[in-house]
């Protein structure tokens, strides 16, 4: 075994673990920032019994095989939020269904790149299915089970969202106030989404206890899970990234158009988003109302998404700078605001030329 070596910032101490893989080559791994020897021994000798362990895979095995141990193995699966596994399981139920009975070494580059572009008319299925190929390939790179990793060959179709439908202010207006109209229990949300720019995730998971003293905290979000072979379920989990973690600061007027609809109906609940019956609203639900509601009215389809591009466009119709609508989006930077939010608005590119045009 290797002897530890003390690492140049003088406090931690670092070692390389040594074994043989299943075809006899030797292997090293180098890992640091230990604080004992202790450690960094005992990681050392627990890693090259893992490897041997791992290495020694059966180099007959078939891409279904293999996909059924990346889909179910622990450690990927704490990589990736629950609510993505349905996204994994069905994009490799399509790439098992062209490849599940091939073995790793038989597939080249020309396959993959034509199983790619058989997609290319659906975009976005294209690029979710290179996403999944890659980590397919990549995995069995780490197992040893392919000699070159195809993958690194095979070009991905370049994607374009399409823009997200949006209201201005006058529209977002008249969607409000039927709602107030009809006493539709999405009223609440829609009011949120609209004006202050939360994710529908993070607006349904929103409760009394997120409010203190007309502080509005941000810090969670209601996700529904639909596993292959599973029942639907909902749980109460963290925001998108750590900057979505944000507070907003309201008026009086405002607390309470967020507490009329449960006072109105005198429902007890620690949800702000609740139907009459008192459960918490859930994505379907907010979908399917809002569809409803648009329809009736004559109003231009909108998806809840398309409520939180609204509020990025009002504040921008209103001089509001990207920096500070980044962060009440609790973007992690202002790219991610400008490329995703920030649509091609007419009206806004007309006035500003007009305002030079009158100056000159």
């Amino acid at each position: 075994m290797a002897t530890p070596k003390l690492e140049s910032n003088g406090k931690t101490w670092g070692i390389t673990a040594s074994y043989t893989d299943s075809r006899g080559a030797y292997r090293r791994k180098y890992k640091g920032g230990f604080t004992t020897q202790a450690k960094a021994k005992k990681w050392a000798t627990n890693y090259a019994i893992e490897m041997a362990k791992t290495s020694l895979v059966d180099q007959n095995i078939k891409i279904c095989t293999v996909i059924e141990k990346l889909l179910y193995e622990k450690e990927y699966i704490e990589k990736r939020a629950q609510s993505t596994m349905h996204f994994y399981e069905e994009n490799f139920d399509i790439i098992e269904e062209r490849f599940g009975a091939c073995h790793p070494n038989k597939i080249n580059v020309l396959q993959i790149q034509d199983f790619v572009n058989s997609f290319i008319d659906t975009p976005r299925k294209c690029k979710a299915i290179y996403q999944c190929l890659s980590i397919l390939f990549n995995y069995m790179e780490r197992l040893d089970l392919i000699d070159r990793n195809p993958i690194t060959k095979v070009v991905c179709p370049d994607y374009e969202p399409k823009e997200t439908k949006h209201y201005d202010l006058e529209t977002f207006k008249l969607l409000v106030d039927k709602l107030l109209t009809v006493d539709d229990c999405i009223y609440t949300p829609v009011l949120i989404m609209g004006t202050l720019g939360l994710r529908p995730s993070e607006t349904l998971a929103l409760t009394d206890d997120d409010i203190q003293e007309n502080y509005l905290s941000v810090s969670k979000a209601s996700v529904t899970v639909k596993r292959k072979g599973k029942k639907q379920e909902a749980y109460i989990g963290k925001t998108k990234t750590e900057k979505s973690t944000r507070g907003f600061m309201l008026d009086n007027g405002f607390m309470e158009k967020l507490y009329s609809y449960r006072r109105r109906h005198n429902i007890v609940s620690p949800f702000l988003c609740v139907q009459k019956d008192g459960s918490q609203i859930t994505y379907t639900v907010l979908k399917k109302h809002l569809k409803s509601i648009t329809q009736k009215n004559n109003l231009p389809a909108i998806t809840p998404y398309g409520l939180r591009h609204t509020f990025a466009q009002i504040q921008k119709a209103l001089g509001t700078d990207v920096y500070t609508i980044s962060r009440l989006m609790g973007h992690s930077n202002t790219t991610i605001t400008s490329k995703t939010y920030f649509h091609n608005d007419k009206t806004l590119n007309q006035n500003a030329i007009q305002r030079i045009t009158d100056l000159i």
